[in-house]
């Protein structure tokens, strides 16, 4: 079951796809004895809107409507909100989904810090590396947010491993 956003101004819930949508797995919103069914639904709400596919994170919405919080955008915090749901809710299924997600995320911001020598506020979900646009202005280079959830996503995901294979602290 997903939790869809409510539009005030329409008095309806907006079916669409948002990240938004994954604020109760995230916020642990759900009684411990059915987070793993609602990591297991999510899982198959992402495969149904086709968002494994994306190689540059997760975007904003589907609606390619030119603006900034919209397709093809990706924004940090709606990729650690939607990778820590998933993680939190304890389903395997979704872990390893939460895990490629974050693996395509770190991938892209550093390959675009790579290209570019800075961090980006947003992405481009469909191209991994690149920056994203639309908006009212021009993309805003080393963004504290990115930062931030970019190392929280390699402090979640990559530690361990970064660890084990230089010889641990």
């Amino acid at each position: 079951m997903i939790r869809y956003d409510y539009d005030v101004k329409l008095g309806k819930h907006r079916k669409g796809f948002y990240p938004s949508n994954f604020i109760p797995l995230w916020a642990g919103a759900f009684e411990e004895n059915v987070r793993a069914e609602r990591g297991h639904k999510a899982v198959e709400y992402l495969k149904k809107h086709g968002l494994l596919n994306y190689r540059g994170g997760i975007p904003a919405s589907l609606l390619p409507t030119g603006q900034q919080w919209d397709f093809p955008n990706a924004w940090s915090p709606y990729q650690n909100l939607v990778i820590i749901g998933l993680d939190k809710s304890g389903d395997p299924d979704a872990q390893e989904v939460a895990r490629d997600f974050a693996h395509k995320w770190v991938s892209s911001n550093i390959k675009a810090y790579d290209e570019n020598k800075v961090m980006f506020e947003k992405y481009n979900a469909q191209n991994s590396g690149q920056f994203g646009g639309g908006g009212e202005y021009h993309i805003q280079a080393g963004f504290g947010w990115s930062n931030g959830c970019v190392l929280e996503l390699i402090n979640l995901y990559f530690r361990a491993k970064t660890r084990k294979s230089i010889g641990g602290f």
